[in-house]
């Protein structure tokens, strides 16, 4: 090949090089993105009209209400203090014509040094248990009954996890009559911040597991989205014919102390490929005063920018 033509085809090749490895450029014009409004004072249920000026490629919205400020946008650890535990229970009676049952109460535990194994009774056994049986009430027929709250802030201790436990034994049945299944259901833990009152656990989120004594001889309770149920042993080939069981019903571990709620989310008023926004509007439902923040964006693969724009504005009865 002429060298001439080397030397073209190589110069060439670098100019498109040279052209392809260059940032894609951000959309011009954040800088005349802004935002106003007709007031800074409006009336509880009015609605607050905002102008805006210019095309970012993205606009979001902090209204500046709980869990919609911008301050927050990085996440929220919310400091917890008094809590609360409450549920129904239910303890169906036997068919009748069934022998006369033993009695088997429920049994409500919490422990803040369980070491979070779920695979061993050995474990269970080893943790503090601090029996709250008696602070509630408790169903006595196949009807659901509420417990009563109880406030449990003074069985927290600084620095380590809370678990609740609901404990079900029953003796060996020839000695000691049939056994009734206990029902636990609506299960709430809850506790206050300066906010409001969050519900840390309830039947699901509390991810109950069950753990036997004995596992060989398991009892035939079980644990679903719907409802906790303590049954007895029934009848299976063992080399004890008519054994005792012990289980229990032990949740995850709930952190007492803070509540991580994650990152504060802006509603987003203009995507990418959305047509321009020149006004927007916002219904407050309580009057007081609120950081409110517009955040306009221009981005790509390459890269982004913004802008932030921040007003006060105050909602009076």
């Amino acid at each position: 090949m002429n060298r001439k033509i080397e030397t073209i085809i190589l110069s060439a090749a670098l100019l498109v090089f040279g052209a392809c490895s260059k940032d894609i450029p951000l959309t011009p014009g954040l800088d005349q993105f802004n935002v106003t409004s007709s007031a800074l004072t409006y009336k509880l249920g009015d609605t607050v009209k905002f102008s805006l000026v210019g095309n970012p490629d993205l606009i979001s919205f902090y209204s500046g209400e709980l869990y919609k400020q911008y301050e927050y946008k990085e996440g929220r650890d919310i400091t917890l203090g008094e809590a609360e535990l409450s549920f129904s229970s239910a303890y169906p009676p036997l068919a009748a014509g069934s022998p006369a049952p033993q009695v088997n109460p429920l049994s409500v535990m919490l422990s803040t040094d369980f070491n979070g194994k779920y695979n061993s009774y050995e474990n269970v056994d080893k943790a503090t248990w601090t029996d709250i049986t008696n602070k509630f009430v408790y169903g006595d027929n196949a009807t659901y009954k509420a417990s009563g709250k109880l406030d449990i802030t003074n069985y927290i201790v600084p620095g380590k996890p809370l678990y609740l436990a609901y404990k079900y034994v029953t003796k060996p049945i020839a000695a000691n009559g049939p056994a009734r299944s206990w029902y636990v259901y609506n299960i709430e833990l809850t506790s206050k911040s300066i906010y409001e009152s969050h519900l840390l656990g309830n039947l699901i989120s509390s991810e109950f597991k069950l753990v036997e004594k004995v596992p060989s001889v398991p009892s035939l309770s079980t644990y679903t989205t719907t409802r906790i149920t303590l049954s007895p042993y029934r009848y299976v080939e063992t080399t004890d014919p008519d054994p005792g069981t012990e289980t229990w019903a032990i949740s995850k571990a709930f952190n007492m102390e803070i509540l991580d709620k994650g990152p504060d989310r802006p509603f987003i008023i203009k995507g990418n490929e959305d047509a321009k926004v020149t006004n927007f509007s916002h219904v407050y439902t309580e009057e007081g005063t609120y950081k409110v923040h517009f955040i306009g964006t221009n981005a790509n693969v390459d890269g982004s920018d913004k802008k932030v724009i921040e007003m006060t504005i105050k909602v009076v009865k």
